[in-house]
């Protein structure tokens, strides 16, 4: 299935329900038809129960040509010079758009092709993963890490050095201002683009009985239709949006985002892909999530998933084991270079035949 992936709505679900989540590259999955929460972040992600099937729907759904999405990448092939003449775009684009279809019907089920290729060389080879290079970042092993989660990244690196992969510690030193960075530039790009949900022209509109002027409308139709969370956000980027605050706050986030993009840039000099938890935990018990969960402890949940999503290289969340306290899966997150996907299936591949995580039994938690 597929999900939006903003700072880990993939990846974290996933992991708590012991199945494969990919957010992909920034720009590799056309955002058209998507709604959209904060725009330079937002991605579409899937939900499988396998890795073949991941690189099955990732080959079918992936690098097609969309006019509709400028940010998908295909908008770097055209011509931009062309933009105020539409006929002039419209024959480029569409030339661009035929040579490259011919490409990907040519390369067609490539993923798919390459994982079924690297399985047969697995099971030939004995699991040998001599020619692969982990990543460990120092920086995230936290306090707020539970131990379960920490004993399952733990077990998961033992269990690629055992079948001779090599582990690398590597630094990504502005993790630390990951959350506040995302949580001023989210909530900014949140409230700019739900400011078209007036109860006119978009989403829910309120109870014509109680409106007695425009104001009204906006108003009550804003206060009824967005829950506490969606509201909090557009108060928050109201404000770091502001003209007070703009440079103070936003200006200062996006320079603290190129920073973290660099970060992964120098990590990925040295190894193939990073492998961190994905959540701090199992997940929530119902009882917390509905009576007494602090929204500070739910953003600090994002640790693990936002930095990824900042600088828009793509993370798989995989399923590993199941917590000794609640029996519920526990997963962690590999992430790869720009475009480099294919990786992050092969890695996750052989978590997949390692463990066989299928072969937990769940408890009745119902």
């Amino acid at each position: 299935s597929f999900g939006s992936d903003t700072g880990g709505s993939v990846r974290q679900p996933a992991s708590y329900c012991g199945i494969y989540g990919l957010k992909p590259t920034y720009g590799k999955l056309s955002r058209y038809g998507l709604i959209s929460h904060a725009s330079s972040l937002d991605c579409p992600g899937i939900f499988t129960r396998s890795v073949v099937d991941m690189a099955l729907l990732l080959d079918v759904v992936s690098d097609h040509p969309d006019i509709n999405d400028p940010s998908h990448y295909s908008s770097l092939y055209t011509n931009k010079e062309s933009f105020s003449d539409s006929t002039k775009f419209s024959s480029s684009y569409n030339s661009f758009k035929e040579e490259y279809e011919e490409l990907h019907v040519n390369n067609y089920q490539y993923l798919f092709n390459e994982l079924n290729q690297y399985d047969t060389f697995l099971e030939e080879n004995n699991f040998n993963l001599s020619d692969l290079t982990i990543g460990v970042p120092d920086e995230y092993y936290i306090d707020e890490l539970s131990q379960e989660t920490k004993d399952c990244w733990n077990h998961s690196l033992q269990l690629l050095k055992d079948n001779g992969a090599k582990i690398q510690s590597v630094s990504l030193p502005h993790t630390k201002y990951a959350i506040p960075c995302y949580y001023i530039i989210a909530p900014a790009e949140s409230s700019s683009n739900l400011a078209r949900y007036d109860g006119i022209r978009y989403g829910f509109s309120a109870d014509k009985t109680k409106i007695n002027t425009t104001d009204d409308q906006y108003n009550l139709s804003r206060i009824e239709g967005f829950g506490d969370e969606v509201r909090r956000r557009i108060l928050t980027g109201s404000f770091v949006l502001s003209q007070n605050s703009y440079d103070t706050f936003f200006m200062k986030a996006q320079q603290i985002r190129q920073l973290i993009t660099n970060d992964f840039q120098k990590a990925f000099s040295n190894v193939d892909v990073l492998l961190t938890p994905t959540t701090l935990s199992s997940a929530y018990s119902l009882d917390k999530v509905q009576n007494n969960l602090d929204p500070i402890e739910e953003y600090c949940n994002d640790i693990f998933t936002v930095p990824s999503s900042l600088a828009g290289v793509p993370a798989l969340s995989v399923p590993v084991s199941l917590s000794p306290q609640t029996k519920l899966p526990i997963g962690v997150q590999l992430i790869g270079n720009y475009n480099n996907e294919l990786s992050l299936l092969k890695v996750g591949l052989a978590f997949e035949k390692l463990i066989n995580f299928c072969k937990f039994n769940y408890p009745n938690v119902l």
